[in-house]
């Protein structure tokens, strides 16, 4: 091959490395571009045409929500994850105490009720079948007057008050062993349980009258 070609061969390769040094320079630009498009605000004209394409707008729509996801870096995605962990968390956290709270009452009033039974059984002497049919008045007018069995009425009372210390109780002693782990110092208000003794006397008292 003679010094002339290889010249010209030469000069062709330096065009060809040029257009590729071109080409990839507007791809840059074109991509650097859209990404500025992408992050800045769109701005919308209050004339629009409402009757226009509006599947092209979702499409640019969608298109831009996938070209969003491409500018996020891994830190974002991180950081939006751990917010979806927490929000989960919390939601988790809500559902079980409410749940838990569901289970006690439900535990609390199959308990009371099966307590009423036993007390009914044990109490239900011909003497008792007596007095409480005695209890029970028709007046002029046709309508059913039952009044209240007394004795009943105080041991049900009675049961509440004690289901209501019992916790009362059990929810300090719970307290105090929190308190303790963490550190910190609680004092005991021995009142609280006089105070609602007081208050179910007075309860009872007005029952009575």
């Amino acid at each position: 091959m003679d010094m002339v070609s290889l010249i010209d061969e030469f000069k062709v390769l330096k065009k060809q490395a040029l257009d590729s040094l071109i080409e990839d320079r507007k791809f840059l630009e074109a991509d650097e571009k859209e990404r500025k498009s992408v992050l800045k605000p769109k701005v919308y004209s209050i004339n629009m045409d409402d009757d226009g394409d509006g599947d092209a707008g979702d499409d640019l729509l969608t298109n831009n929500s996938e070209r969003a996801l491409l500018t996020y870096t891994i830190r974002d995605y991180e950081e939006w994850e751990e917010s979806l962990k927490r929000k989960h968390k919390n939601v988790t956290n809500t559902s079980t105490s409410s749940s838990s709270q569901q289970q006690t009452a439900k535990f609390t009033y199959d308990k009371e009720i099966h307590r009423m039974k036993k007390r009914q059984g044990k109490f239900a002497t011909d003497e008792e079948i007596t007095r409480g049919s005695a209890m029970k008045e028709v007046l002029d007018d046709g309508k059913l007057l039952i009044k209240d069995d007394k004795h009943l009425v105080n041991g049900f009372i009675s049961d509440i008050n004690k289901v209501s210390n019992d916790r009362y109780i059990k929810r300090m002693k719970l307290n105090a062993v929190n308190n303790d782990a963490t550190g910190s110092k609680v004092s005991h208000d021995k009142g609280k349980t006089s105070y609602n003794n007081a208050k179910n006397k007075d309860f009872n008292d007005k029952l009575e009258g």
